[in-house]
């Protein structure tokens, strides 16, 4: 791992520890920002809205919920003075004391995605390519401008495509979920598993 990433990984929280390790064993909660931009930014929080989303997995469910709000508003709620509204799985409020127990932003994902929505949502398709794992020197303090990105970390080779449906698929995507079923290379860790274990030290710093 090149000396910049070693320095990155070297600050990470015991509270980031304790996420991935959850995460690795099939059950780990996840707070994640998420921003949309036409090019590649070279920092994060620059945008006018950003997406707070809260991801709960275990053995059998996925639980997700997610908050638009301004900049100035994400930043106060990773430095835990604000609350966003109360949601029925109570998952911003466990997201609120993975904050208070020192979790932070550490690791920057980037990549374009072409996606396809049926008109009913009962089908949805994305694929992911070029993508980037970033660290994140995280700072607390609120100046109000953009936080410059870290090195990279590992670039993934391979297009990520993933399905999500509920009732009967159609033809062609029936099609397309053994296509992608028989030309999988295998179990394919989640882009935060992936992201952390590189700043953690525990790839080789090529996504697979």
């Amino acid at each position: 791992m090149p000396k910049s990433a070693r320095r990155a990984a070297e600050g990470v929280t015991r509270q980031t520890w304790a996420v991935y390790r959850a995460g690795k064993s099939g059950a780990a909660m996840q707070l994640r920002l998420r921003e949309y931009h036409r090019t590649r930014p070279r920092d994060v929080f620059g945008s006018g809205t950003l997406w707070i989303e809260f991801k709960d997995d275990d053995e059998e469910t996925s639980l997700k919920e997610r908050f638009g709000v301004t900049n100035a508003l994400a930043r106060s709620f990773l430095r835990g003075e604000h609350v966003l509204p109360e949601d029925e799985r109570r998952l911003g409020e466990r997201a609120q004391e993975l904050l208070a127990n020192g979790a932070r932003p550490v690791v920057v994902t980037q990549y374009n995605r072409l996606a396809y929505s049926s008109l009913d949502s009962s089908l949805r398709v994305t694929a992911d390519h070029n993508l980037m794992y970033m660290a994140l020197p995280w700072t607390s303090s609120d100046t109000g401008e953009a936080t410059a990105l870290g090195p990279m970390l590992g670039m993934e080779p391979r297009v990520v495509i993933e399905m999500k449906w509920y009732g009967e698929l159609p033809h062609w995507a029936s099609d397309l979920h053994e296509y992608l079923k028989r030309e999988s290379v295998g179990e394919r860790p989640s882009k935060f598993m992936i992201a952390v274990g590189l700043l953690l030290g525990e790839t080789d710093g090529q996504a697979r």
